[in-house]
């Protein structure tokens, strides 16, 4: 029985698969300080990114929070508005946070599920290393693995769906482990909730979610030699992810007339990647292996990366017949879901070492930092003797400060992460500018047309205006979006132009266009033009 305050480990169980020699209860002041020391880095790194004005610097952050938002606060508000292509999941995590006006304003909202997000992933594989070893080194140097590298911290500073999944990554590996040690019918079920959460956050879920439910027949079958035991334990952990399946699939055959939507649909990552000739890796499974390391390399460096792969294959040996292998194995399979993923067509990265060269989808990469952390703490915690594991425990510090040297020297561009969000700022400023001007002359009450995909900076001028969504009659409002270009005096006061990029029109400028900006009774007059945007306001007619 553990001691109040603590955790209890499972002791040695004699099996058909040897067990860890965990014996010592964890006390809760080591996962409180990993939680206080993780909270107060993420929280840093948040203040720096805010202070710079790089934290929404992702226009992918932008739309998560705005989808999220247009749920509840839109002409047309419902479950259509979570759109296809990007799962649920982390929007209606962000619902609650994005309701709240200055932290939906400021991007604030993403940062707070960044930061609980990266918090327990550290827990996780805190408790995974010390579960291997017995040794709360172990766990220290995972965790301190994990949160010190730059393109994590700063990830974790936005709205991106990274981290959050990170976190439920790292929760499955912990599960997949504890249900191995314990057999336990409660874990078993905790690792099928907390699998199907991984399949309603990102479609590397679904890759995670098979490998898991394989661990887990697999693990029975060696145990147990029992075939309808192995088919249960399977069909149990898989069955709620299953159901979420359904439910996507389900949700977009209902909205978009098309189960698939998502994959093969206009906005699907694979339908825009064929579309520009950047889906070089498809059918190239050796490009697709080179490619994503090259996102790896990005991510960690090249001396944690170096580091990393040396520790895997040495925790991975170690801990063959141990518990601790399924929960490597749980979080190696992100890796593999890239590298598929690549192969299939349905992804693209591009970074300065891959062919061709780019900058896209460069944090991809990062999904291979937590079983480098683990496998870091797994190793430095399983050696013998104190003096070894401080050498262990040096040769760690020696391998962070080195790689944080190089960033350090290599400026903000080292930082991966950041360079990848890269391409959607050149608009941030103008888009900021544009915005403030119609917070400023827009009159409570009155709506707009605004095509909200014109430019990758649209969704930010939702978020930079501090004006309700309701109030804009956009693309995502269906009928009554399609009734406005017909009738705009019946449904709207305004009129905002984008500006003109190549390759994307803006609808809206078809209503002045044709002539319907003017009428009997109305007319919309340009009010301002202020960097390429042009706001028009419906007036009465001249004379």
């Amino acid at each position: 029985m553990a001691a109040a305050g603590t955790y209890e480990e499972p002791r040695r169980y004699a099996g058909t698969l040897a067990f860890s020699n965990a014996t010592r209860p964890i006390p809760r002041v080591h996962v409180l300080v990993v939680v206080l020391c993780t909270l107060a880095l993420g929280a840093a790194a948040t203040a720096w990114s805010m202070a710079a004005g790089v934290a929404d610097s992702y226009g992918d952050a932008t739309h998560h929070l705005v989808i999220a938002r247009r749920v509840v606060d839109s002409q047309t508000p419902g479950f259509a508005q979570f759109g296809t292509v990007w799962l649920p999941l982390p929007h209606i995590i962000f619902l609650p946070l994005v309701l709240i006006d200055p932290l939906f304003w400021t991007g604030l909202a993403g940062a707070i599920v960044g930061v609980v997000s990266l918090a327990i992933a550290s827990v996780a594989v805190f408790l995974i290393a010390w579960s291997g070893t017995g040794r709360a080194v172990g766990g220290y140097v995972a965790v301190a693995v994990l949160i010190t590298d730059p393109n994590m911290l700063y990830l974790q500073s936005s709205a991106m769906t990274e981290p959050l999944y990170m976190a439920v990554l790292a929760l499955q590996a912990y599960m997949m482990v504890r249900w191995v040690r314990w057999q336990n019918v409660g874990d078993l079920l905790m690792l099928g909730v907390v699998t199907a959460v991984g399949v309603g956050t990102r479609y590397d879920g679904w890759f995670v979610a098979a490998a898991v439910t394989f661990a887990v027949v697999t693990v029975t079958v060696l145990r147990f030699r029992d075939q309808e035991r192995a088919t249960a334990n399977g069909i149990t952990v898989v069955a709620v992810s299953a159901f979420v399946v359904f439910l996507w699939l389900f949700y977009n055959w209902i909205i978009f007339g098309n189960p698939l939507e998502f994959s093969n649909g206009e906005l699907a990552p694979a339908t825009q990647a064929a579309q520009i000739g950047i889906d070089a890796t498809k059918g190239n499974l050796i490009g697709s292996i080179y490619t994503y390391g090259t996102a790896m390399l990005e991510d960690l460096g090249p001396i944690l990366l170096a580091f990393g792969g040396v520790v895997v294959v040495w925790a991975a040996i170690t801990e063959a017949k141990t518990p601790i292998l399924w929960g490597l194995l749980v979080l190696a399979a992100a890796a593999g879901f890239n590298v598929v993923s690549l192969f299939l067509g349905q992804s693209v990265i591009r970074t300065q070492y891959s062919d061709p060269q780019g900058v896209l989808n460069i944090r991809y990469g990062i999904q291979v930092l937590p079983v480098v952390a683990m496998s870091a703490g797994l190793v430095v915690g399983q050696l013998g003797s104190r003096l070894t594991r401080r050498i262990g425990v040096a040769v760690v510090v020696l391998v962070i400060a080195g790689q944080s040297a190089l960033y350090i020297s290599g400026g903000w561009t080292s930082i991966r992460t950041l360079v990848d969000a890269q391409p959607t700022r050149p608009g941030i400023a103008e888009t900021t500018k544009a915005a403030r001007w119609y917070r400023d002359h827009h009159v409570k009450g009155e709506v707009a047309l605004f095509y909200s995909l014109a430019t990758p900076e649209s969704a930010r001028f939702f978020m930079r205006a501090e004006v309700p969504i309701r109030e804009y009659l956009t693309e995502n409002n269906d009928v009554i979006w399609k009734a406005a270009f017909d009738r705009p005096h019946e449904y709207v006061d305004w009129l905002i132009v984008s500006p003109q990029l190549p390759g994307r029109a803006d609808p809206v400028r078809e209503v002045i266009d044709s002539g319907r900006s003017v009428g009997v009774n109305f007319r919309y007059e340009l009010q301002a033009e202020v960097d390429g945007w042009q706001f028009y306001r419906r007036v009465p007619p001249r004379g």
